[in-house]
């Protein structure tokens, strides 16, 4: 599923925590954000570059060079150093959080089209407080030295495969669905994401496709 973004939010990184029985569920997404050359700096659904474009890994590369410059894992370094992301690396990627995680029967549970993920815990009850810490902290832990920041990289850039601004982009798609009228631009758009409250269109099912995947 894609994460739900709210106007007024979309830089925010939220985290949410579900204990339901035997399952503990720690997942996270994070918000596009924007600069001129339209840099998202959240996780996003997988299109494939068939449908919205060819992707720019020259537009890219700054972003990808940044990453693997900031980056604590050397396997994500070696996954970035070509500037390219693939399936297979992607999955490799992957591979190294969960094994990363302590093993004690933990499943990570991978979204289908972006870089969101649940945890799976064989637990009879509800764990104590002290216990979802410490699966947040392994999971932060894990986040950190393993190459996550690829995988959202991989998902951002097939989101938006020319790195478009990414207001622009979002401001089309609104208009594109009927949420927004003709006319409506980014600076529009800009306007009413720092609105308190924000419009009511955006909380519309519109609204909501046209953060996840603009070019769709």
């Amino acid at each position: 599923g894609f994460c739900t973004h709210n106007w007024s939010e979309m830089s925010s990184r939220v985290e949410r925590v579900m204990v339901i029985a035997v399952l503990a569920l720690i997942g996270a997404c994070s918000d596009p954000g924007h600069e001129a050359g339209g840099q998202v700096t959240g996780p996003a659904p997988g299109n494939s570059p068939s449908q919205t474009g060819a992707i720019s890994y020259a537009a890219w590369g700054p972003q990808i060079k940044e990453a693997a410059a900031r980056s604590r894992s050397d396997l994500e370094r070696t996954i970035l150093a070509d500037g390219v992301i693939t399936p297979a690396e992607l999955a490799e990627a992957k591979n190294a959080f969960a094994t990363c995680l302590p093993a004690q029967r933990v499943t990570v549970i991978w979204n289908a089209d972006d870089d969101g993920f649940s945890l799976g815990y064989p637990i009879n009850a509800a764990p104590a407080p002290d216990e979802i810490d410490r699966m947040k902290s392994q999971q932060a832990e894990c986040t950190t030295k393993t190459p996550m920041n690829a995988v959202t990289l991989y998902y951002q850039i097939r989101r938006n495969p020319q790195k478009l601004d990414e207001y622009t982009i979002i401001a089309e798609c609104l208009v594109r669905r009927g949420v927004m009228p003709k006319g409506y631009g980014a600076a529009d758009f800009e306007r009413d994401r720092a609105a308190q409250p924000p419009p009511q269109q955006s909380a519309s099912e519109g609204a909501g496709r046209c953060f996840a995947n603009p070019l769709e």
